[in-house]
């Protein structure tokens, strides 16, 4: 009997199911997202310390280009890992997230959701770059 790979087509348009929300969940790998904030606050702190004014929107944006950098790193990191992880223990921090080997069917959207992640942290990238070296209000 063929596995039920969790996508279901309704009127042409693609939706995952549920069950599957919380393993994507679990292979973006959040402790690890998480695990870097301490070093983008430290990156702050010393551009504070160096004489850079705070701004909270500067802020906000280059924590979420970080998050999305992160997420994005641990789907390809999994994706291209599939083989390895397969006889790898997961460990939290080491050998994967264990999702790609149970769930094979998550490959493509794993590939596919990084690609789309990194191409959206460039843009924001470069839209941040763009609002710090000119804000609106000096055009």
């Amino acid at each position: 009997m063929p596995r039920n790979f969790g996508i279901t087509i309704i009127s042409g348009v693609t939706v995952v199911k549920i069950t599957y929300l919380w393993q994507i969940v679990k292979l973006a790998r959040l402790p690890i997202v998480l695990a870097v904030c301490p070093t983008f606050l430290v990156g702050v702190l010393f551009a504070i310390l160096q004489g850079t004014g705070f701004i909270l929107s500067n802020f906000l944006w280059g924590f979420s280009i970080l998050f999305i950098i992160e997420i994005a790193a641990s789907f390809a990191n999994d994706y291209f890992d599939y083989k390895a992880d397969t006889y790898n223990k997961q460990l939290g921090f080491s050998g994967g997230s264990g999702v790609l080997p149970r769930y094979p069917e998550l490959r493509l959207f794993a590939k596919w959701a990084s690609i789309v992640l990194m191409i959206l942290a460039i843009i924001l990238t470069v839209l941040l770059t763009w609002y710090a070296a000119f804000p609106l209000w000096t055009i």
